[in-house]
């Protein structure tokens, strides 16, 4: 379970300061996983290696070294991004496919932390 999953829960309390009604609201939230940061549609000639760059942001204040993982056939990149603290990093995947047709997958970066950016 990430950190960024969870639910809260927090009262909101309105007042009119003109007729002095008073209106409160329970508000409820639930963070979920994160949406993909863009789909990538590739076109690529089978037996050909195209290069794709992902341009992958850091928004903490650190330095930040992402482990890469991806479930697509064919592919090859470095295992690691390193992205300096406020920065984005370029990741170059290189893409070789055997056979024509149409693939679906991900490419996912994960922090230190287990959190993560996927395309």
């Amino acid at each position: 379970n990430q950190q960024w999953i969870w639910k809260a829960e927090c009262n909101l309390l309105l007042i009119n300061p003109t007729t002095k009604e008073e209106f409160e609201y329970v508000i409820f939230g639930t963070a979920e996983e994160p949406l993909a940061e863009q789909q990538m549609i590739l076109n690529c000639r089978a037996k050909q290696t195209e290069k794709h760059n992902i341009e992958v942001n850091n928004p903490a204040d650190k330095s930040i070294t992402y482990r890469v993982e991806t479930d697509l056939q064919d592919v090859s990149g470095p295992q690691t991004l390193k992205v300096k603290a406020r920065s984005k990093g370029s990741y170059v995947l290189n893409v070789r496919p055997l056979l024509s047709g149409t693939y679906l997958g991900q490419v996912t970066f994960y922090d230190e932390q287990g959190q993560y950016i996927w395309y």
